[in-house]
């Protein structure tokens, strides 16, 4: 039907051209910024999902940078304890020269007052700080691991003021000439190799092997952001490509629905 109030031909095609056009731009926007979503109409559900998986991977990261801080902590503590063991074996060589008799009492004096000078060392030990941290109080320390409530690790630091090795009076005990004395230093370095500097490298292996499993789950996540939120540029250009012919097409036909109007003019005539 010919009509000159209600051209229905050019409003159909202005339409589509209006459709082609945002669909233009929205392809433009996702390929210069690189992102898929840019807005939560462009997917409400990806969206969810994705901030919700980047949560996950923020939470591995600094979960990581947790264990590593815990790692580096334990690795800073150890080596007080391996200077404490190497106190322990200079005080028995200390024992081991004083106990034979071909040593003066002026020369066993300067013995017992250099395993006195040790022990004082040895002692002043369990004061030190890291980081303004004090691990020698016998505390349960917790480290957060992961990303969710519950993926943490503890264990109980040492109790330096009551731990037999680092407490036992050597000087006065080599001053009584104790017989048990040699026995009793040897038991003790074995005791600390054991019991601590043992534990802290066992523990400090598993902090290693938890900080390489977050790395893991961190790519694999992101890759999975990635897949929901990043632009598939070969689709989006063949996409654009459609887009742009579709706009294009659209314009020339409704200029086509627009002259319509001139077929009216030569009727009256």
């Amino acid at each position: 039907m010919l009509s000159i109030h209600t051209n229905y031909s050019s409003a159909n095609a202005t339409n589509h051209v209006k459709h082609a056009h945002l669909n233009r731009n929205s392809s433009i926007e996702k390929l210069s910024t690189g992102k898929r979503i840019n807005a939560a109409k462009d997917d409400p559900a990806g969206l969810a999902i994705s901030m919700r998986l980047s949560a996950q991977v923020q939470g591995l990261k600094q979960a990581t940078q947790n264990v590593e801080s815990a790692e580096k902590l334990l690795v800073a503590g150890t080596s007080v304890v391996e200077t404490a063991q190497t106190i322990l074996i200079r005080i028995k060589q200390l024992a081991t020269r004083g106990s034979t008799d071909t040593l003066t009492e002026a020369d066993k004096k300067h013995v017992s007052e250099e395993i006195g000078q040790m022990q004082s060392q040895l002692n002043a030990l369990q004061y030190t700080k890291i980081a303004g941290y004090q691990p020698w109080v016998g505390d349960i320390h917790t480290a957060q691991t992961g990303a969710n409530s519950g993926d943490n690790i503890s264990f109980t630091g040492l109790t330096w003021s009551t731990y037999s090795p680092f407490t036992t009076d050597y000087k006065s005990l080599f001053d009584a000439e104790d017989a048990n004395l040699l026995d009793t230093l040897e038991a003790n370095i074995v005791a600390v190799s054991r019991d601590i500097i043992g534990f802290d490298a066992a523990f400090a292996n598993r902090l290693e092997k938890i900080a390489k499993i977050n790395d893991i789950l961190t790519i694999q996540l992101g890759q999975s952001v990635g897949n929901i939120t990043d632009t598939d540029f070969a689709l989006e250009t063949t996409k654009l490509a459609k887009h742009q012919i579709a706009e294009q097409a659209g314009i020339a036909i409704a200029a086509q629905a627009n002259a319509s109007a001139n077929i009216v003019l030569q009727l009256l005539n």
